[in-house]
């Protein structure tokens, strides 16, 4: 009961954050995830820019205010590892995992909150600054669309995505992806 409380009121402020950010700027449409996906930069003609908000003054609060532990400690990961951008539309998604039914298992948040992170990275702003790791991720793992996973993330956290891949690549991209943003 605790956490579906710590999540009805993170819910209640992110509520607030998303109609606030939808109607501030033309930036505010690729730092909340709408657009074009996959790093394609956004829709409607508006400047890009996954620099912004600050995830840490997130209305949703804190990471703590999210209560389970594997929200928190992904909400920790997102402002670690991910522009602040797109760690902030992770956790505006991380505010509302689970609230539907009775709660969630341990693994059910962290796959949800696994996944907040996957979808922010997809809807991240295009970066030509990541076109020569992509160029070696698409040579270790094949068939991977780079951009939509990599640009969005911090420089240390494309280094720890391609250390992983040229370990082992054989289970994907992604797979290194979700190593590099596991709590």
């Amino acid at each position: 009961m605790k956490i579906l409380c710590a999540c009805a009121l993170a819910i209640a402020a992110c509520s607030a954050s998303v109609d606030d950010t939808t109607s501030s700027s033309s930036t505010s449409a690729a730092t909340t995830g709408a657009g074009g996906g996959g790093g394609s930069g956004g829709a409607g003609g508006g400047v890009c820019d996954d620099s912004g908000p600050d995830p840490r003054n997130h209305t949703a609060g804190t990471c703590e205010n999210l209560g389970e532990t594997s929200l928190v400690a992904y909400c920790h990961t997102a402002i670690d590892e991910l522009k602040p951008g797109v760690a902030y539309a992770a956790i505006t998604c991380l505010a509302n995992v689970c609230l539907e039914g009775p709660g969630c298992t341990i693994e059910e948040y962290r796959s949800q909150a696994e996944q907040c992170l996957i979808d922010a990275l997809a809807n991240a702003c295009a970066d030509d600054s990541a076109n020569t790791i992509c160029m070696e991720l698409d040579m270790l793992c094949a068939g991977a669309d780079c951009h939509a996973l990599v640009d969005g993330m911090s420089n240390a956290t494309r280094a720890e995505t391609l250390a992983c891949a040229q370990a082992d690549c054989s289970q994907g991209l992604l797979a290194c992806v979700q190593q590099a943003l596991t709590p």
